[in-house]
């Protein structure tokens, strides 16, 4: 079965054949330790995105993307910067919902401060308020 992907940015795509693969990792323990490691990590989000799904609010799931989409921007004085801004629809396919949820949200999120749009760009000034914002919102 084929599968499309975008990059949101430069990188370099490599192929290899199965047969191949399965050489790779047959000969190298570290290829396969790190093959392995990967899918656990994997499996590990797709049971946490399937647990948020069934118990979560969409409120909540907002937030946890957007969470999520955080994690690794995360500047010294706990702002962070999500670029570029995922559209709504991309938003709510990955959370399981429609755009109009997720623009009802984030017009909410905006009016309070925990979110501020520039340009291309999403400006979260302080990540533990939406922290805090989702571990209440679900109590």
């Amino acid at each position: 079965m084929p599968y499309s992907i975008e990059a949101a940015g430069p990188c370099t795509i490599a192929s290899i054949g199965n047969r191949a693969f399965l050489d790779i990792i047959k000969d190298d323990p570290e290829a396969l330790q790190a093959v392995v490691q990967m899918l656990v990590e994997r499996q590990h989000a797709l049971v946490e995105h399937i647990v948020e799904l069934s118990t979560l609010s969409v409120r909540s799931r907002v937030h946890s993307e957007l969470l999520r989409l955080c994690v690794e921007k995360i500047d010294t004085d706990g702002s962070a910067l999500i670029s570029p801004i995922p559209t709504h629809t991309d938003l709510a396919n990955r959370i399981g919902t429609h755009r109009e949820a997720v623009a009802r949200e984030l017009s909410y999120l905006q009016s309070v401060g925990i979110v501020l749009r520039r340009a291309k760009e999403l400006y979260v000034p302080d990540v533990s308020r939406l922290t805090d914002l989702l571990s209440k919102s679900d109590d």
